[in-house]
């Protein structure tokens, strides 16, 4: 079984080499293992377009096996992550066919991070589920608005294409593919092997949610602005629509328009990443960052926080927390 892992300069030096290293790691446990001596063996080679070495961040070097003109038998082609996606598009446009060539030949085609644009730009990710780092969604979203990009998940697969999140999720993307290709139990011994968090689903917890005030629509900014000076009371819809001089239904949509978001999404999103600040830096119980937060029903926020997070406050708190205060605490609430 051939893997190339498709390097571009500026991409991730230990992007490219982990995943060599857990796929490397698998083969020694066939080995080590009777019950995985029938395994078909697995090789991996990093490969850039012009088959010179790549020039990664750091100013690390990478050697590469060969060019991609050179390959003649693929399996899997992993495509890493690209720093500058619209320079790169325009320079490496021509391996849009050969991609597809790949595909139609059989071949499992992956991308880690922003590596989904130029797997997307081949249009088999049309009417299909993919995704990309979360910084990036909605760039991706106006660019291919074809394909249904679920930026919160880590890792999805449609067929032959597979996609992941961000950089970091180069590590789910190689077991995924493990389990495909050489079983489950091989996948998770190699994970137990490096200590890898196996099974990973959501990039939700990574997420910061950044509020969008490049618009031009000055009464919507001034809605903002008073829920940011207002964030520690309950915000009601119907006070920010006469804060900004429109009916509720108009304020609704134009707010949308100019950030992406409804008012109530919005002001979730908010007070969320609030909440999530104050996890990290304070040992606060969750009840009294709701109550700061405006909320009465700790647990209605809770909710909240959960749907965006797709974690636990006390999950959160344990993943996340300064470590000094780890130190400084006896319990978590």
């Amino acid at each position: 079984m051939n893997v190339y892992i498709l390097g571009f300069d500026e991409t991730y030096a230990g992007l490219i080499v982990g995943m060599m290293d857990i796929f490397n790691q698998a083969m020694v446990q066939c080995n080590d293992r009777d019950n995985f001596s029938s395994t078909e063996p697995m090789k991996v080679y990093p490969v850039s377009v012009d088959g010179k070495p790549i020039l990664c961040q750091n100013n690390f070097l990478l050697n590469v096996h060969c060019a991609i003109e050179d390959i003649r038998q693929a399996d899997i082609v992993i495509i890493a992550s690209i720093h500058n996606v619209d320079k790169t598009l325009s320079k490496y446009g021509f391996m849009i066919d050969w991609l597809k060539e790949q595909y139609a030949k059989g071949t499992c085609l992956a991308s880690i991070c922003t590596g989904a644009f130029l797997l997307a730009e081949t249009g088999l990710l049309d009417g299909k589920e993919a995704t990309t780092h979360w910084s990036m969604s909605e760039v991706f979203r106006k660019r291919y608005p074809r394909v249904w990009l679920k930026s919160e998940k880590l890792v999805i697969s449609s067929d032959n294409l597979i996609c992941s999140g961000g950089a970091g999720t180069s590590t789910d993307l190689a077991y995924v593919l493990l389990e495909r290709y050489m079983g489950h139990s091989l996948a998770s011994r190699t994970a137990k092997h490096f200590i890898h968090d196996f099974r990973r689903v959501s990039q939700h917890p990574y997420e910061i949610y950044t509020a969008n005030t490049e618009h031009n629509d000055r009464q919507v900014l001034k809605a903002q602005d008073w829920i940011t000076q207002h964030l520690h009371e309950p915000i009601i819809l119907s006070d920010l629509a006469k804060i900004a001089c429109m009916s509720i239904r108009t304020f609704e949509r134009r707010f949308r328009k100019a950030t992406g978001d409804t008012p109530t999404v919005y002001i979730q999103r908010i007070k969320v990443e609030m909440a999530k600040q104050q996890l990290e830096t304070t040992n606060l119980s969750f009840e009294e960052i709701a109550y700061r937060l405006g909320y009465m029903n700790s647990g209605a926020f809770r909710k909240i926080f959960v749907r965006w997070v797709n974690l636990l406050p006390t999950e959160y708190r344990m993943r996340f927390q300064s470590y000094d205060l780890k130190k400084s605490k006896t319990t978590f609430v």
